[in-house]
């Protein structure tokens, strides 16, 4: 099987509603949603056509038993798959909520051409990526950016192409692993949620950004993560009551 440079099939498909507050941020979708080569590898019956729309993956999952706690549940499993997201749109605008991934054109390594994990994916240059710079500027009233996985978040500000951005970056994201280090549990998810690793100026705001945990299946067996724990964290940085 050839390469094949993918396009992402929602970031400009679903443009960031006016009045969002918090950006949830990830790399890309599994290559079944944008790379015809792969359309049949991992077909979920539940995949539905949006972000983070893997049948596989645990965020919608999460989401809908939040939106069940507050009297508001998402579709059932039958619901087809336009139904699910008209209701996934729904539910994330009602909480000042959107998704934009950091790759906009993409490519994976020969040797995973369908993998689904960010590790199948070739480290993109600058212009492959959204300049969240710009994102940040052209949305005043997004102040909160959640990333899904570390990679997202270096690939993000690599991707400004701004030099003092990036310095930032790097300096405040080794110091907040250096204090992650050994927490496991309960600790870390309390850790995570606390403090924003970064908080930067843009044109005289403050924008506060967490890396949270890839809400995939395997995701935080390292840290002793339990699927609730992983759940109760994406809570915190999606509901708490300071936002």
């Amino acid at each position: 099987m050839e390469t094949f440079r993918e396009t992402h099939p929602y970031n400009l498909r679903e443009p960031i509603p006016e009045a969002t507050r918090i950006l949830i941020v990830g790399t890309a979708p599994p290559p079944r949603f944008s790379n015809p080569n792969c359309k049949n590898v991992g077909v979920n019956e539940l995949d539905f056509s949006f972000f983070y729309g893997s049948g596989e993956n645990y965020f919608w999952k999460w989401m809908n038993e939040i939106a069940t706690e507050q009297g508001a549940p998402l579709p059932p499993d039958e619901a087809d798959s336009e139904e699910y997201a008209a209701a996934a749109r729904t539910f994330l605008r009602r909480h000042n909520i959107w998704m934009k991934d950091v790759l906009q054109t993409y490519q994976r390594k020969r040797e995973d051409l369908c993998g689904a994990t960010d590790a199948s994916l070739e480290r993109p240059r600058p212009e492959d990526c959204t300049n969240f710079l710009e994102v940040l500027k052209e949305h005043p009233s997004i102040d909160t950016v959640v990333f899904t996985s570390e990679l997202a978040c270096e690939w993000t500000f690599v991707a400004m192409r701004d030099e003092d951005f990036i310095q930032s970056y790097r300096s405040a994201f080794r110091s907040h692993k250096a204090q992650e280090e050994g927490k496991t549990g309960d600790e870390y998810i309390d850790f995570k949620s606390r403090e924003p690793f970064q908080i930067a100026d843009i044109e005289g705001r403050p924008v506060r950004f967490f890396v949270a945990i890839s809400p995939s299946q395997r995701a935080g067996s390292k840290r002793g993560l339990r699927e609730d724990q992983k759940k109760e964290l994406y809570r915190r940085l999606l509901f708490s009551a300071r936002n």
